[in-house]
Parts: structure tokens; C-alpha cells; sequence
């Protein structure tokens, strides 16, 4: 990779990422992400707002800094996620959301809407993953068209 794709955070091929689940307490499960050499690129914080009781989970950098925000959010008869820029809920910095396909089902299935798809008739991603294979894939839209892959390595 040349000096300036490595500058901006751009690679020109697969990038090789791991995920580790960290539990020091009850309420407090943290994920770390790090590259292939061990460095720490992103982790979860758990977040809990003034005068507010629900935990809230916030990604940050390596440096502690808040990328995004998730808040749980009913949306019918399910559940799913609003994920904000930054470090507000304001609804100007909503990023996507995230919602399950259907409510129970076998394999795991999730459709992301962005911000600017108000009308929400198609998903803008789908994410399919597999309990048993501990794998995913992610598809644009409703397309057979991989945009990104998690396997299991272990």
C-alpha cells in the first residue's frame, strides 16, 4: 500500500480486521477491533446520558474519540437500532438505522436504511449473517452483490 492510501485510512485491497469481546462487568460488554498487527483501530463504550437510566453505546477511535452513537429503538413489533454521527442524538446527525428482517429467524437477518432514504421501500444494505458459522456477509441493497465479509478464523 503506498504512503498515501495508508495517510487516510484507504486500502486498496482486503483489510484484516479482529474483533474481541471484553466483559468486565454486568452491564458493560466492550468490543475491541485491532488490525493486523494488534493495533487497537475501534472499541464500544457504553455511555450513560445525564438524568437518563438507558445505557447507550457510543464507537470510538483508538484515541477514545466518539465516532458514532447507537440507540436501541422500537419500530413496530421488533427492535432495531439508530446510529448517530458524533456524540448527540440530534436527529440532523443520524447516520442509518438498522432493522430486523423478520422477527424470528434461524440465520440473521438485517436491513440498514440510511439517513437519506426517508421512504424506506428498499434498504440500502442487507446484512445476513450465521449463528452457527459465526460468519456474515454484507449485500448492496436487495442485490446478491457482496460489499464485505466476516469470517470465522478460529
Amino acid at each position: 500500500m503506498d504512503q498515501a492510501a495508508a495517510g487516510n485510512g484507504v486500502t486498496s485491497g482486503p483489510l484484516k480486521l479482529t474483533l474481541t469481546r471484553r466483559v468486565p462487568g454486568l452491564f458493560d460488554r466492550k468490543l475491541h477491533v485491532t488490525d493486523g498487527k494488534g493495533s487497537l483501530v475501534f472499541r464500544t463504550v457504553s455511555v450513560r446520558p445525564a438524568f437518563n437510566f438507558r445505557l447507550r453505546t457510543a464507537l470510538a477511535d483508538a484515541s477514545g474519540n466518539h465516532l458514532m452513537r447507537f440507540r436501541r429503538k422500537w419500530m413496530g413489533s421488533h427492535h432495531g437500532w439508530q446510529v448517530f454521527r458524533g456524540e448527540s442524538f440530534d436527529p440532523n446527525n443520524l447516520a442509518f438505522t438498522v432493522e430486523p428482517d423478520k422477527r424470528f429467524q434461524i440465520n440473521a437477518t438485517m436491513k440498514l436504511f440510511l439517513a437519506a432514504n426517508s421512504t424506506r421501500q428498499r434498504c440500502d444494505y442487507r446484512v445476513q449473517g450465521s449463528f452457527l458459522t459465526k460468519s456474515l456477509k454484507v449485500y448492496k441493497g436487495d442485490s446478491y452483490q457482496v460489499v464485505a465479509q466476516v469470517r470465522n478464523q478460529s
